[in-house]
């Protein structure tokens, strides 16, 4: 009896390579998404900053300043990001099961507020044709650009990240409050 016990809580976890294995793919899959984000994210600044000083026209000011603008928050937001991926340690397989499900739901969150500035861009499109405000075309075209790259980003990384949940599901059955373990049998 005390043998089958044993063999069923050696058959919950997974092999250690595997859990290693899904750890460095989290952590590379995440610094990719933040230097992608950095790197997008400097291009806009410097572009913006040009773009509005040779710009004659209104809406091409505005639109350039406002890239240049909100892209300044996603450098902070790529420079945090990277930064954490470096503090991370070796996790646990539960852990790593939790992680990958929040930090699926944050891209899943941030593709839901992508698609508002979507939106919301495309509102202050429709809203500048009907006012004939230049600068509010510039604002409007600039959100539905950096959405659309952003929504484009954060649904990689999502698909990424459920695609590598999926390989610690089969050990862990990970809730937002809690963690199960279980042995699954094929």
């Amino acid at each position: 009896m005390w043998s089958l016990l044993t063999l069923l809580s050696l058959a919950a976890s997974p092999p250690e390579n595997i859990v290693e294995h899904i750890h460095e793919t989290n952590i590379r899959l995440d610094r990719t998404a933040m230097t992608t984000l950095a790197v997008w994210s400097a291009g806009n600044i410097v572009g913006g900053g040009v773009g509005f000083v040779q710009a004659e026209d209104t809406q091409w000011k505005a639109f350039h300043a406002t890239n240049a603008t909100w892209n300044l928050a996603n450098l902070g937001i790529a420079a945090l990001g990277l930064r954490s991926t470096k503090r991370r340690g070796d996790p646990s397989w539960p852990s790593l099961a939790l992680d990958l499900e929040r930090s699926r739901a944050i891209y899943m969150l941030n593709f839901g507020l992508d698609t508002g500035y979507i939106m919301t861009g495309m509102f202050l499109r429709a809203r500048a044709d009907h006012l004939g405000d230049p600068v509010r075309a510039g604002i409007g075209w600039s959100l539905v650009v950096q959405g659309a790259f952003l929504a484009t980003l954060d649904l990689a990384v999502m698909t990424n990240k459920s695609t590598l949940a999926r390989r610690v599901r089969p050990w862990v059955d990970a809730g937002p409050d809690q963690v199960a373990m279980g042995v699954t049998f094929r």
